[in-house]
Parts: structure tokens; C-alpha cells; sequence
């Protein structure tokens, strides 16, 4: 698609809250955005102001991809790991844990109730 099926398709499609700019981003880096003819531009708009981290962030993109990729008992052991050296509070941990045990038990109480069938 060129720049002017994109822009059709915002004005066809889009919320139409405030008039866009002439730009076809397709993508962003940093303080960076990119159009679809590869022009580089500096994001001084940022989502308007929702976005003041950049655009894919290392951090924030390692979070995600270690929340998609680890299954669920190594980002407790994570967590609970990274509690006891931040804090060394053993009193936090007890603390710590059992909301976290808590927290599961109702996610499982509602994962049954959800798959329960009445007769």
C-alpha cells in the first residue's frame, strides 16, 4: 500500500478526534519514527504524551518477552527472588507470599466456578 491508501483508510476507519498528520509512520526506535518511504523523523509528539518512555524500549520489551516466554513458575521463583534482595525483609516475604497464595486461590476458585455446569 502507498501513503495515500493508508491516509484513506484512517479517514475511512479511524476515530477522527483530531486531524492527523501528513505521515505514515510505519514504524519507531527510540526518539525515532520511520515513515513508510524510510524518512526519519524525532517524535516530539510521543502518543501525546503517552508514550515518554520511546519506542521499544530494551527494558520494557524484555518485561514483555520474559512475561511471554517463562512459564509461570520461574517469574514467581523470579519475583519472589528479586523481592528477598530488594527488601531482605523476611516479614515482607512471609507478607509477600501469602498474598500471592491468596491470589491464586481465588483465580482457582473462579476457574472453577466458570467451568462448573449446573444440572
Amino acid at each position: 500500500m502507498n501513503a495515500q491508501q493508508y491516509k484513506e483508510l484512517e479517514d475511512q476507519h479511524g476515530a477522527n478526534i483530531y486531524h492527523p498528520l501528513d505521515v505514515v509512520i510505519s514504524r519507531g526506535e527510540g526518539v525515532w519514527v520511520y515513515d513508510i518511504q524510510g524518512n526519519r523523523f524525532l517524535d516530539c509528539l510521543s502518543a501525546y504524551s503517552a508514550l515518554n518512555q520511546g519506542h521499544v524500549h530494551p527494558h520494557i520489551l524484555d518485561a514483555i518477552l520474559f512475561g511471554f516466554y517463562c512459564p509461570i513458575s520461574d517469574r514467581i521463583t523470579f519475583l519472589v527472588t528479586g523481592f528477598i534482595f530488594s527488601f531482605n525483609d523476611w516479614n515482607k516475604l512471609e507478607e509477600f507470599s501469602a498474598n500471592l497464595v491468596a491470589e491464586e486461590a481465588i483465580y482457582f476458585e473462579w476457574i472453577i466456578t466458570i467451568s462448573s455446569v449446573d444440572s
